[in-house]
């Protein structure tokens, strides 16, 4: 009964899911080490423990003999294994007759003793290829060979080994082999101990979460069928180490997987009660065994998977499991658990929460707020731009650390830092107030002369004061300034906001200029700094600027951007069309076929709607200006070219490209322009018919947002068509 404690029982295992069994006693080892050419060797003599088959109740080598060997190879374990000592039943030798196999099994049993997990992992393999018989299974073959002990070794070697980083296989041979040992142990009716448990929790968690969440289940699954200590089957949890449910609870808060952490919690606090009544009741012994009562790591991850799952009702939940946590009082909330609380609530906007949470410290815990409480609350103010708030926190936190200097017995408080003053200063460059520049100024006199410091990030916040309000002379002087007075040499994020800037008040000239500026003081030009020079040149509809830019991208070593591509398409667009007569659609292709160059082509929803609307634009403009039919086939001859099947419809396949409202009155349009020369009854004509209704029909399908008059103007249409 004690031995069965703290283990899970076997319980059907598929691949990539390992179960875990109830553990086995470890065997008793004796060593001694040679050393054979630099390298130090220890060979290990083992007695394994006695299973419930004749044939498994087999010895090692005598010490003496193992002491005897200058080192361990391979001669050494056929010569042992071929004699009386180890592999030598007649059962054994009727069913595998074959003595490398044998010998393998001494190898490996050997290796695992040994803790060398390079040969036993290769020993491993090689015996399963050798025993591999179609008519003799795989499993009861090895487990003819193998014992129980040293199945488990093999598994806590792999599993350690893997998490080192360490081993000589890849991570889908160690599984299997794992695999295989998993379903050896449940063919021999044993258990794994519980550190190995923890260790193939502890892999799995670096694997990925749902490799974790299926491993789990099934230790929950293994539990359920496994009697507990004198019969008593009304628990359900696995009674694993407290560390073993931490693991998992904290691996669900990083995934904000709250539903899988709120069944892991209960089933803890259900082994602790049923290892608490145990205890009491002396099942144990006079030992007793270790109480798994939730500690304060255990709420704080339950907490956590529950602030970072995508939850309506998350801080609801988080708040309900804090208000068990002070009911019980064993153990207390700690600060961290209210910092992580008091940011949530304040970051969702719920003040009232916060602050409650805050006045609660002190009477209700007996803590102090320390930098990650008040950073949290100044942080939450700025989000919501309350200067007024954030002033307040700011001098709570100020006072907060006067006092305590002044206490020798309380906790000393860490001052507001350069990041919570760089906060404030994004704060009043984003805010909409009338004294920003006054504002801004006052408070960088307060953190240059109250020895707080200044660095890049306050020269961005400061500078983005000016930029938001279109100053670029004050600005360009703020750049100046901290390299002047505060020896912050100019770099390339501060000249990329002086570029904003200049595009804000589309001077594209002093944009040049700073750029040039720029590479002169050696700073490397970002792809940011490229995106603002693009776009401040779409906005000038400046085409033969923008071309020059995306050429600087390529020469400057980067990949042009779907968005540059996009714009350049929508500019080509928008210019072409207010100069009456022109056609656009040749002018937007041979800009795309600029900018892409040797790139794969771009494709969005976005991209594709600005070239069909170029077509339907050019479309319009011929069979306005060119009369007969030459020039209505060559209008509908250009709306067939964009919505063939390799511009327009595959663009659509994807999930992530879907057709918006915008998508949809373009086709429309496209349809209405047909009809208008319906008369004319060509093969080109009924062409594109038939392939808007198609492109139309899979529009209607996956768009999502439409308004009901678009809908009904679409689906109205496709009837007709019908």
């Amino acid at each position: 009964m004690q031995q069965r404690f703290g283990r899970v029982a076997a319980a059907a295992w598929p691949r990539r899911a390992l179960r875990l069994l109830a553990p086995a006693p470890l065997s008793a080892c004796t060593a001694s080490t040679h050393v054979e050419r630099g390298v130090a060797v220890t060979v290990w003599a083992v007695r394994f423990t006695a299973t419930t088959s004749s044939n498994r109740d087999r010895l090692a080598p005598d010490p003496s003999e193992s002491i005897a060997r200058p080192h361990l190879d391979y001669e050494y374990a056929k010569e042992n294994a071929s004699s009386t000592h180890y592999g030598a039943s007649p059962e054994t030798e009727e069913v595998i007759p074959n003595p490398a196999a044998r010998t393998l099994a001494f190898t490996l049993a050997l290796a695992v003793a040994n803790g060398n997990s390079r040969v036993a992992q290769r020993a491993f393999l090689q015996l399963e290829s050798v025993v591999a018989d179609p008519a003799n299974g795989l499993i009861d073959a090895l487990r003819l060979l193998v014992e129980v002990d040293t199945i488990v070794g093999l598994m806590r070697l792999l599993a350690s080994n893997s998490l080192e980083m360490s081993g000589t296989l890849t991570a889908d041979k160690v599984e299997s082999i794992l695999d295989t040992c998993l379903l050896l142990l449940e063919n021999a009716g044993a258990s794994v101990p519980a550190d190995v448990s923890h260790l193939l929790l502890e892999r799995a968690s670096h694997q990925s979460f749902d490799i974790l969440k299926s491993l789990w289940s099934n230790i929950v699954a293994g539990a359920a069928k496994l009697n507990h200590p004198e019969g008593n089957t009304k628990c359900q949890a696995p009674l694993l180490p407290l560390e073993t449910y931490n693991l998992v609870l904290q691996v669900c808060a990083q995934n904000g997987a709250s539903s899988l952490a709120d069944s892991v919690f209960g089933l803890l606090k259900e082994a602790a009660f049923v290892s608490a009544e145990a205890n009491a009741d002396g099942e144990f012994g006079s030992a007793g065994i270790a109480t798994l009562q939730p500690n304060e790591i255990s709420y704080l991850s339950v907490i956590k998977a529950h602030l970072n799952s995508d939850s309506k009702s998350r801080i609801k939940k988080a708040l309900s499991i804090f208000q068990q946590m002070t009911i019980q009082a064993s153990p207390s909330p700690t600060l961290p658990i209210f910092n992580v609380l008091i940011h949530a609530s304040a970051k969702q906007g719920d003040f009232e929460t916060a602050y409650v949470l805050l006045d609660s410290l002190m009477p209700a815990a007996g803590l102090m707020p320390d930098k990650y409480t008040y950073n949290s609350l100044l942080d939450a103010h700025a989000k919501y731009s309350d200067a007024v708030g954030a002033q307040k926190i700011l001098e709570t936190w100020r006072k907060a650390v006067f006092d305590r200097a002044s206490d020798s017995a309380a906790t000393q408080l860490e001052p507001p830092m350069v990041v919570t003053y760089n906060t404030l200063m994004n704060m009043i460059a984003k805010g909409d107030s009338d004294t920003a520049f006054d504002d801004a100024q006052a408070l960088l006199e307060t953190m240059t002369q109250g020895g707080i410091g200044v660095n890049t990030i306050t020269v961005t916040a400061y500078m983005d004061v000016f930029k938001r309000r279109g100053d670029y002379r004050s600005c360009a002087e703020a750049f100046e300034l901290f390299e002047s007075r505060f020896g912050i040499r100019k770099f390339t994020a501060g000249y990329n906001v002086l570029l904003s800037c200049a595009g804000w008040v589309k001077d594209t000239a002093q944009m040049r200029a700073v750029y040039d500026e720029m590479l002169a003081n050696g700073c490397r030009p970002s792809i940011v700094t490229f995106k603002i020079l693009v776009s401040a040149h779409a906005a000038c509809m400046d085409i033969q600027g923008m071309q020059f830019w995306i050429h600087e991208i390529s020469r400057r070593g980067f990949s042009l951007e779907l968005g540059m591509v996009e714009s350049l398409a929508h500019t080509a667009l928008s210019k072409g069309k207010l100069e009456k007569g022109t056609l656009v659609y040749p002018l937007v292709q041979q800009e795309l076929r600029i900018a892409q160059g040797t790139q794969r082509p771009f494709r969005s929803s976005k991209l594709s709607n600005s070239i069909l609307e170029a077509a339907l634009h050019d479309a319009f403009v011929v069979g306005r200006d060119e009369a007969g039919s030459v020039g209505r086939t060559k209008a509908v001859s250009n709306i067939v070219e964009v919505l063939d099947v390799v511009q327009f419809q595959q663009l659509f396949t994807g999930a992530e490209q879907r057709p918006n409202a915008y998508t949809l009155k373009l086709l429309l349009n496209a349809l209405d322009f047909v009809h208008d020369y319906e008369s004319c009854d060509s093969e080109e004509s009924r062409k594109v018919a038939g392939i808007i209704y198609r492109v139309l029909e899979s529009c209607v399908k996956k768009s999502q947002g439409l308004s009901e008059e678009l809908k009904m103007r679409a689906l109205t249409s496709l009837q007709m068509m019908k």
